[in-house]
């Protein structure tokens, strides 16, 4: 988790502040994030052995706000592609959300030992794994980019006494 995060600083410090070096990757992350926040929201919904119904209704209680994420994160890819300069923001928004609703919020997971999820508990923790470290990648590395290049100035002269 922490090499995907360090990575992405990594790979925003080399690019000399230019984010359309870093579209594709930051594109791709989202996809992957969205995909696994699914999956993990899908995991937890229809963990509880019960009706259909009850799970759709559990799905959307419990992650409104994921839906959400990915609505934003949608958006996002959205304006990448239409080559939108708020697509940073909206991609930097719906990332640090999936991070903490979907990974911070769960970190416990990847310490018990069983799990209500409709999978496997290698894939939940993978998940949870995944939100956290992309998430947290593409959050700092849109904070990175988004922020107003600091120009120095040149110090004034000292006037001299004699």
């Amino acid at each position: 988790m922490t090499a995907v995060a360090l990575s992405a600083v990594t790979l925003v410090a080399h690019s000399s502040g230019r984010s359309s070096r870093l579209r594709p990757l930051i594109t791709l992350a989202i996809v992957v994030l969205i995909a696994v926040d699914v999956i993990h929201l899908a995991g937890i919904a229809f963990g509880i052995h019960s009706t259909l119904a009850s799970s759709l209704e559990r799905l959307i209680s419990v992650g409104y706000i994921s839906v959400a994420a990915w609505t934003i994160g949608t958006a996002a890819l959205v304006s990448y592609l239409r080559r939108s300069t708020d697509a940073l923001y909206l991609a930097t928004f719906a990332t640090a959300l999936m991070f903490i609703v979907g990974g911070v919020a769960d970190v416990s997971i990847l310490s018990r030992t069983s799990l209500a999820f409709a999978g496997p508990t290698w894939l939940a923790r993978l998940c949870i794994t995944l939100t956290l470290g992309l998430g947290l990648g593409v959050a700092a590395a849109g904070i990175i980019l988004t922020r107003p290049a600091t120009r120095s100035a040149p110090l004034p002269e000292s006037p001299t006494t004699p």
